[in-house]
């Protein structure tokens, strides 16, 4: 059960990944909040590879990472927006749309059929995310359906998992063309290089703001590194439904992060959305 294992911490490593930026790092935009962990963690994977075995890279290994880095470069910085605008107990939990929307995406669009069990899994998530956003002020039942609405951090994090639903299939396939070690290495030293880019064309990059608190960066990227690591060679070691299934634990994780380290309140009710929810991605991971 060592896939297991290195599937948990994955989770839990996303999930004090996003309270460590959102402790010290709240005060830079999007963009410098994504370089963060990025480019703090590419030595540990630069430093990896080199002492690692190359692999012997597949046809198709380059064209794939080429595509994925920018989109992974999109998809974190609406994650940093909705860290910064929002509290993780509230967003981070979102991400375990991401199967869903892969499972409606291929009915609207290729005619899949989605099994009835498949459509208890989204349902199961639906209803976590109308409980999560029920607050103090909810007066009718439709407040938390207007808070998916207006809530700024939810928006940015329902975009970043429309996003990631395309890079974990990327990133699967980088995987399968190369090595769990080389395809990490690759995939995140490239996106660092999207995100710097993508941000000094935007205009929002000052180099400065990634030394402006080295410590707190380098555990962000070193949590980055050992998160990308774990994902990586756990999934190659059982069928991705498995290891993503566990993953999507770091929403719980992000709840009781947010409640403990960073002072966010309602969290039972956000608890039991985020559990109701990573069920939801269970079901859809093992039934659906």
């Amino acid at each position: 059960m060592l896939w297991f294992s290195l599937a948990v911490w994955s989770a839990f490593a996303t999930a004090l990944e996003a309270a460590v930026l959102k402790r010290h790092f709240n005060h830079l935009n999007s963009w410098e909040m994504s370089a963060i962990p990025f480019v703090w963690g590419s030595p540990f994977f630069a430093v990896a590879m080199l002492l690692g075995e190359a692999p012997e890279f597949q046809s198709g290994f380059w064209t794939t990472l080429l595509m994925v880095c920018p989109l992974v470069a999109v998809a974190f910085r609406f994650q940093s927006q909705a860290i910064r605008r929002s509290p993780i107990s509230l967003t981070m939990p979102f991400l375990t749309l991401t199967p869903a929307i892969v499972m409606l995406t291929g009915f609207l669009v290729l005619g899949e059929s989605t099994p009835l069990k498949g459509a208890t899994g989204i349902a199961a998530i639906v209803v976590g995310g109308y409980i999560i956003n029920i607050s103090d002020q909810t007066r009718s039942w439709l407040d938390p359906f207007k808070a998916l609405a207006t809530e700024p951090g939810t928006r940015y994090m329902l975009a970043a998992a429309t996003i990631y639903s395309l890079c974990a299939v990327l990133g699967k396939k980088l995987l399968l063309l190369s090595s769990p070690l080389y395809a990490a290495g690759s995939f995140w030293i490239g996106s660092a290089c999207a995100i710097v880019l993508g941000g000094i064309l935007a205009g929002r990059f000052r180099p400065s703001s990634l030394t402006e608190k080295p410590v707190p960066a380098l555990v962000a990227g070193l949590l980055g590194f050992t998160e990308l690591t774990c994902h990586m060679f756990s999934i190659s070691m059982t069928a991705a439904a498995y290891m993503v299934a566990v993953k999507r634990l770091n929403g719980l994780f992000s709840v009781l992060i947010g409640w403990r380290w960073l002072k966010e309140g309602n969290t039972l009710t956000r608890l039991a959305g985020a559990g109701l929810m990573g069920l939801g991605a269970t079901l859809l991971a093992f039934l659906g």
